[in-house]
């Protein structure tokens, strides 16, 4: 590996976090055209390498900082695309809830850039807190595509998985914020 690695862009790790940002449009616009097992299997496949890329960056030691900026935009647009088209499509996701992940997601962003701008991106690393609610994020998916494939309907789980990712992500927004305060 070149000593330059870490400004590297093209890594195999790098590549499968990019190709999260490929399936989310993909799942969105099957999920809008009520191809819900398609929509599943791929989002499936996407919520994988959320784990894979950052496993293999630290084997093969090539992490770098498009990877470290790349991988958590590329969760926000996968989950937020996903929760989003499933609203459009009344499949039990409250308008409510996208609205709040937008609006966590967008000032998320802004503190990045935020840091980014004054040179202290390398500084905020993914919290215990952000990474539960992603995998939350996860679980409510798969749970609305299989609820919608195996015709279950439960408001009960619904509703709890949703109070729970909202829980977890205003614990992890107040984290990330306090991060940033302390840079």
């Amino acid at each position: 590996m070149p000593k330059n690695h870490k400004t590297m862009w093209f890594t195999l790790s790098n590549v499968i976090t990019s190709s999260r940002l490929i399936c989310a449009p993909i799942v969105a616009f099957y999920i809008l055209q009520g191809s819900f097992l398609p929509a599943f299997v791929i989002f499936a496949c996407a919520a994988l390498t959320d784990s894979i890329d950052g496993y293999l960056a630290r084997i093969f030691n090539t992490e770098t900082l498009i990877g470290r900026l790349l991988d958590p935009v590329a969760d926000k647009v996968l989950m937020t695309m996903t929760f989003g088209a499933l609203a459009i499509a009344h499949t039990g996701v409250s308008s409510w809830f996208v609205i709040f992940l937008i609006c966590r997601e967008m000032l998320l962003i802004c503190g990045a850039i935020f840091l980014l701008y004054t040179g202290r991106v390398a500084a905020i690393r993914p919290s215990l807190w952000g990474k539960t609610t992603t995998f939350l994020q996860i679980i409510c998916i798969g749970w609305f595509f299989i609820s919608i494939l195996f015709g279950f309907e439960s408001t009960t789980i619904t509703t709890t998985l949703l109070t729970c990712i909202v829980c977890f992500s205003f614990i992890a927004f107040v984290d990330y914020t306090a991060q940033g305060l302390k840079k």
